[in-house]
């Protein structure tokens, strides 16, 4: 039994075999991870159909966290596909702070170089025109 916001739990494991390899049709539960939000939109098939809920789901917690206060959302971005790319412009939107790993690959390597030739360009210039640099400090590498 676990004990949780003063009340007992019951603590199952499920046991999970992977059969076939990821792709771009599936992937596998991650073994590591102990927690799970699966969404299906029901409109789409394949990988993308969870960004609205996603989008919206962040903007709920972050707004009307625990007790009516508001709770500080961070993203971080490891790897990534073309779906990422949404996500994150979502997260910037929102102004909320980002995290890029550049070296997981991905989506998060494109952000990462972008950004660095970004700051090169406004560093040799006297004045930078353009407002996505200006707001340098969203973007942490």
């Amino acid at each position: 039994m676990q004990q949780v916001a003063g009340k007992a739990f019951k603590v199952r494991q499920v046991r999970y075999w992977k059969y076939e390899q990821n792709s771009r049709r599936s992937a596998a539960l991650d073994p590591h991870h102990n927690h799970f939000l699966l969404v299906d939109n029901a409109k789409e098939t394949g990988w993308g159909g969870e960004h609205e809920f996603r989008k919206e789901f962040v903007k709920h917690i972050s707004t009307k966290g625990r007790a009516g206060k508001e709770v500080p959302v961070l993203t971080i971005c490891l790897g990534g596909g073309v779906n990422t790319f949404k996500t994150l412009v979502g997260t910037l939107e929102r102004r909320n702070p980002l995290i890029v790993v550049k070296d997981s690959g991905g989506a998060a390597r494109a952000v990462a170089l972008f950004v660095e030739e970004c700051r090169k360009k406004c560093a040799a210039a006297a004045s930078c025109p353009q407002p996505s640099c200006r707001r340098r400090s969203a973007v942490a590498l």
